[in-house]
Parts: structure tokens; C-alpha cells; sequence
């Protein structure tokens, strides 16, 4: 099963565009939800530059893909505005419903959360993930 590595460019140092995308050798990764093969996610995880980034927070390895994915997921979740950042991005990115995203980007505020919705949302229409 893939692995599901997130890629913050906002909180790289110095901050890179939201739409940035980072490579490590051949394993290159968009801004948002990155799948990964474990080999490939092995590779990463041994490149000198892996710790560097990790530390700062701009990757996140979230664990395995689910083999199958709930369209509904958090699709009852009325906004975000009652999450912390990190939760509010989680949850953003365990959403493949687009029209929830989009209600909940119609009403958030913090450039972090908006950014994350963005992103997905782009991910999504555009199938990448």
C-alpha cells in the first residue's frame, strides 16, 4: 500500500510558494498529499536532506493509504474554525468530498487552512490523488 506523505511549503526556511514542488532525487513532491511507494518512501527517508525538512515541519508522513476511501469522510463537519491549525489541515486532507472543502473554504479565514483547502481542492478536480 502507498504511503501518504504531505508536503508544507509554507513551512520551509525560507517559506517556498504554495504550489512548490521539492525533489529528493528522483522522488519529487507537490505542495498537499503525496503518494508514495514504500521504496519510495525509504528513498526519502535516507536522503541527507530528509531530516532538515522534517524537523521544520514541512513534511509529514501520515501513514498508509486506505485501500478504499469514504467519499462521505467529515462530510458532517459544518466548518473548520473550531479545529487547531494542524487538526483543521489533517482533516482537510482526509476530505475527498469537494463541495464540503469548498463550504469550508467559503468560510475560513487563516491563510494556513486556506492554503491546505487550495491545494486539495486542485488535487482532487485535477485527479493527482
Amino acid at each position: 500500500m502507498p504511503a501518504i506523505v504531505i508536503f508544507y511549503p509554507d513551512r520551509c526556511i525560507p517559506k517556498m510558494h504554495e504550489t512548490a514542488r521539492l525533489g529528493f532525487d528522483q522522488i519529487l513532491l507537490t505542495a498537499g498529499t503525496n503518494k508514495l511507494s514504500p521504496e519510495e518512501l525509504q528513498q526519502l527517508q535516507i536522503h541527507p536532506d530528509y531530516q532538515r525538512y522534517s524537523e521544520v515541519g514541512a513534511l509529514d508522513i501520515v501513514g498508509e493509504q486506505p485501500a478504499t476511501i469514504d467519499p462521505l469522510a467529515n462530510t458532517e463537519i459544518i466548518d473548520l474554525l473550531q479545529y487547531k491549525d494542524a487538526d483543521a489541515i489533517k482533516l482537510v486532507n482526509n476530505t475527498a468530498d469537494i463541495s464540503t472543502l469548498e463550504s469550508w473554504l467559503a468560510v475560513e479565514q487563516r491563510t494556513k487552512i486556506r492554503t491546505s483547502l487550495n491545494t486539495r481542492i486542485t488535487q482532487l478536480k485535477t485527479g493527482e490523488i
